[in-house]
C-alpha cells in the first residue's frame, strides 16, 4: 500500500493545478476484473492532500453494451479510496434482472417492485436461458428472461430471436436491452463521518 501511495503522490505532485489533482488507473485487461462486467478505468481525484476528501470514479461496461457506467464514491483519505478500487469486483455484482450494479448481499431496489408483484400474484417465472427465477424482463412473445442472460446474446446478429420460440425481437427492444449509447450513469455515494 505504501509504495502505491508514494507513486500516486509523485504523479500528482507533477500534475497538481490550483490544489486540484487527478490520478487515473487503466483497469482494462488487468488483474482487477469481474466475470460479470468489464472494468475500464478508475480515477482518483481531490482538492488538497491525500488525507482530505477523495473522489473515486470506477468506469465499467456490461457484456456487449457500449455504454460506459460510472460508480462514484467519496472517501476520507487515500487508503480507503485505493481499497475501494481493489475490492470493487468482490463488493459489487450485476442484478441479473436489470443489470444495475448492486452491493453484494443486498437486493436490487429497482427490481423489488416486480418481485413483489409476482409474489402478490403467486406466480413464479423462470428465465428461458438459465432456468432461474426472474422478475422483470419479458419479450413480446411473453417469454421471461434475465436481462443479463439476454445481454450475452449477440446484439449485432441479424434477426435476433427469442431463444425459446424463435420469435423475432424488435429492433427498438434490442436497442433498449443493449443500451448502445455512451451516456454515463453516475451513482453518488458519500460516506458519513462514522463510516470513514
Amino acid at each position: 500500500m505504501d509504495e502505491c501511495i508514494e507513486v500516486i503522490e509523485e504523479a500528482i505532485r507533477v500534475k497538481r493545478l490550483n490544489n486540484k489533482w487527478e490520478y487515473s488507473i487503466d483497469l482494462a485487461n488487468s488483474c482487477i476484473s469481474s466475470d460479470q462486467y468489464k472494468l475500464s478505468t478508475a480515477t482518483i481525484s481531490g482538492n488538497g492532500t491525500l488525507h482530505d476528501s477523495i473522489r473515486v470514479n470506477v468506469e465499467f461496461m456490461i457484456h456487449n453494451s457500449d455504454k460506459i457506467n460510472v460508480r462514484s464514491k467519496i472517501f476520507k483519505g487515500i487508503e480507503r479510496a485505493i481499497r475501494y478500487i481493489w475490492d470493487f469486483p468482490e463488493n459489487f455484482f450485476l442484478c441479473p434482472n436489470c443489470c444495475n450494479l448492486v452491493k453484494k448481499n443486498t437486493e436490487c431496489k429497482k427490481c423489488i417492485f416486480f418481485k413483489s408483484y409476482l409474489t402478490f400474484k403467486n406466480k413464479k417465472e423462470l428465465c428461458g436461458i438459465c432456468q432461474e427465477e426472474t422478475f422483470r424482463t419479458i419479450l413480446p412473445c411473453k417469454h421471461h428472461f434475465h436481462k443479463i442472460c439476454i445481454l450475452k446474446m449477440d446484439p449485432y446478429a441479424e434477426n435476433l430471436k427469442c431463444p425459446l420460440c424463435r420469435h423475432p425481437i424488435d429492433e427498438d427492444l434490442i436497442y433498449d436491452l443493449f443500451d448502445t449509447n455512451a451516456d454515463e450513469e453516475i451513482i453518488e455515494e458519500t460516506l458519513s463521518d462514522d463510516e470513514i
